[in-house]
C-alpha cells in the first residue's frame, strides 16, 4: 500500500505540479520585486501552468478522516493578499465568477483578484509544505484536497483572474498611447507640410 502511494505522490505529473506551485509561491513572496506590469505578465504565465498541471494531476483516494495540516494562516492569507492589492493598484478590480457547485442555483459570487490569488496561494503553500515535510499519507491527502478545491473552488477564479489579467496587459500595457509633447507635435506638423510641398 505505502510503495502504491509512494509511486502515485512522486509520479511526473504530481512532481511538475509541485515544481510549478513552489515557483508560483516564491513569485508572490517576492512580489515587491517586480513592477506592475511585470507582475501581470508573469501572474498570466505561471498562472497558466498551475491550471495545467493542476488539472492533470492523477486521481488521489483520501486516506484520513481529517483535513491535512494547515501552514498558511490568516496573517499570512492577508499578508498576500494585501500586497497584492497594493501593487495592482486601481487595477485591482472585482470579478463575477460562477463556482461548479452555483450553478444550477445560478448564485454567482464577487471577488477581487487579490482575494483570488491569496486563496491560490493559501492551497497551494498548504499543499507543497506539506509535500516537503509530510508522511506519504498526509501527502496523498493533501494532494487530494488541493485537486478538490481546484475542481470546485479556485479553478474557476484562476481563470477569471487570468482572463482579467489579460485585458489588463493587452489594453493598457502593451498598446498605451504616448502623448506626445508640443515639440513632438510641431515637428509633425513640419514634416507633414514640407510633404505637401512639390518637388523643384
Amino acid at each position: 500500500m505505502e510503495q502504491d502511494i509512494g509511486e502515485l505522490i512522486y509520479s511526473k505529473e504530481v512532481v511538475e505540479f509541485i515544481t510549478v506551485a513552489n515557483q508560483f509561491c516564491s513569485f508572490l513572496e517576492n512580489i515587491t520585486d517586480y513592477t506592475k506590469e511585470i507582475f501581470v505578465e508573469q501572474s498570466l504565465k505561471i498562472g497558466s501552468l498551475i491550471y495545467l498541471k493542476t488539472s492533470i494531476l492523477p486521481v488521489f483516494e483520501k486516506l484520513y478522516d481529517g483535513s491535512p495540516e494547515k501552514f498558511v494562516g490568516e496573517i499570512d492569507w492577508e499578508l498576500i493578499g494585501n500586497q497584492v492589492a497594493v501593487k495592482l493598484g486601481e487595477d485591482d478590480l472585482y470579478i463575477d465568477l460562477f463556482l461548479p457547485k452555483n450553478i444550477v442555483q445560478d448564485q454567482g459570487e464577487e471577488i477581487s483578484f487579490s482575494e483570488g490569488i491569496a486563496d491560490i496561494y493559501q492551497d497551494l503553500k498548504n499543499t507543497t509544505t506539506n509535500y516537503q515535510i509530510g508522511a506519504y499519507e498526509a501527502i496523498n491527502d493533501s494532494l487530494w484536497e488541493c485537486k478538490n478545491n481546484f475542481e470546485m473552488y479556485w479553478g474557476p477564479r484562476i481563470l477569471a483572474i487570468m482572463s482579467g489579467f489579460h485585458n489588463l496587459k493587452y489594453n493598457s500595457y502593451m498598446h498605451e498611447e504616448k502623448t506626445a509633447t508640443p515639440e513632438e507635435k510641431e515637428n509633425l506638423k513640419q514634416q507633414f507640410l514640407d510633404f505637401q510641398k512639390p518637388e523643384d
